[in-house]
């Protein structure tokens, strides 16, 4: 198994970024931003009737995306390619909860996921508030009461083999084999 650095959480849980290296060597920064989170949620419950009670969190999540290309070697001068990045994103939603249950407890298998709803989100172009990618999560509900962190993870699927992670083993499109 190789070494990882372990994920460390960020000091800022609104906002997060990350860097990579593209083949062509630049340096794309996404950054996503927690623009609107829920205050509150009514718990649903897992029973029968759960589905016709089903309350979603207040106010909806809603997170920002915004891209960055910007040489490795000056990372000062970044340039905003949000719009002009050729590529499709979606945003999972995942439910922690927001302190470690008590001692003495404990926890059992759970029969059914404390999150229900939807929790993907495709991104949509706006431009307002502020010209950004945005991902706007209508339909998530709680099922049992508490306090919970909800987690966001981002995946991208590229659509030029030029913007691949400059170690990726995918073939540019001038070393494709054709068939013959």
């Amino acid at each position: 198994m190789a070494n990882r650095p372990p994920i460390m959480p960020p000091h800022n849980e609104t906002e997060h970024s990350v860097s990579r290296i593209t083949r062509e060597g630049k340096q794309l920064t996404y950054k996503l931003s927690v623009m609107q989170q829920p205050e509150r949620a009514r718990a649903c419950g897992a029973g029968a009737k759960s589905s016709a009670d089903r309350r979603p969190v207040d106010p909806p999540p809603v997170v920002e995306l915004r891209i960055f290309e910007s040489d490795p070697a000056n990372d000062a001068q970044k340039t905003d390619i949000t719009f002009a990045y050729n590529a499709n994103f979606f945003l999972y939603a995942t439910l922690d909860t927001a302190r470690p249950i008590a001692h003495g407890r404990v926890g059992g298998p759970q029969s059914c996921p404390v999150l229900t709803g939807v929790p993907v989100a495709g991104v949509a172009y706006l431009d307002r508030p502020s010209q950004a990618g945005y991902f706007i999560f209508p339909d998530l509900s709680v099922r049992h009461e508490g306090r919970y962190r909800l987690n966001f993870h981002l995946y991208e699927e590229i659509k030029d083999a030029k913007d691949a992670d400059k170690d990726s083993s995918l073939p540019l499109p001038n070393q494709i084999p054709l068939p013959a």
